[in-house]
This record gives C-alpha cells, sequence and structure tokens, in this order.
C-alpha cells in the first residue's frame, strides 16, 4: 500500500551498513523471481540438525525445545545479515506468522524462523 512499486523487500541485522547503491544495482542486473528468498550472506543452510538443549549450558539463542519445533531437522534456512525477497512473499510470511503464532511470542532466532519455517508453509517458495 504505502510502496506499491517495490520489487524487493530486505531483512538485514541492525548492526550492518547496507551499501544501498550496490544492493539496487544487483537488483537491477539480477531480476529477483517472485517465489523466492534470496540468501545475502551465501547459501542457505541446509538439512542443519536442530540443537537441543536440556540445560543451560548452550547458547539459548541458538537452542530449539520439542515444543518450539518438533523436527529433528531444521527446515532449509537463510543465515546472516540479509535476505530479500518479493512485497508479495514478505507479506505471506507475515500472515504465515500470525496464523502460527498469534500473539504468542517467539524466541527462536528469526533466521531460521522467518526463511525456515514460515517459508515452508508457503507453497512455492524456495531459495
Amino acid at each position: 500500500r504505502n510502496c506499491p512499486h517495490a520489487r524487493a523487500v530486505a531483512k538485514t541485522d541492525d548492526n550492518v551498513f547496507l551499501d544501498m547503491h550496490t544492493l539496487l544495482d544487483l537488483l537491477e542486473e539480477r531480476k529477483l523471481p517472485e517465489n523466492t528468498i534470496a540468501c545475502g550472506s551465501g547459501t542457505p543452510h541446509r538439512n542443519m540438525k536442530t540443537l537441543r538443549s536440556e540445560g543451560p549450558h548452550m547458547p539459548g539463542n541458538w537452542s530449539t525445545t520439542k515444543e518450539e519445533l518438533e523436527a529433528d531437522i531444521m527446515p532449509d534456512f537463510c543465515c546472516g545479515f540479509l535476505y530479500l525477497t518479493t512485497p508479495r512473499v514478505g507479506a505471506a510470511l507475515v500472515q504465515a506468522g500470525l496464523v502460527l503464532y498469534g500473539d504468542t511470542e517467539v524466541v527462536q532466532i528469526e533466521d531460521s524462523l522467518i526463511t525456515g519455517v514460515l517459508r515452508e508453509r508457503l507453497p512455492g517458495v524456495y531459495m
């Protein structure tokens, strides 16, 4: 609604300097396929074992309980400082999150949550 001509949306970490001119030039050269999430810092993590912790010795943000994610293998996901997608896929990811979690606070790392768990719920969206 606010940016009807936007061709891409991006998620980046708050401690990253992003060269917007270079990013926009790259998006002009390489069109972002409609049903894609592009990992900005390399290839997606694939077939990664879900990290579990029984105690506080494991870094909390990277540890996932069975209640949070039942699968022993994480959905494929982008990890890093940047990922890009189309506005349509971005909006669909938000809706998938609302359906799946509603008002529940989620503590899972956002990279694996957004580009993995939520993306899996969108048929035909690939990395």
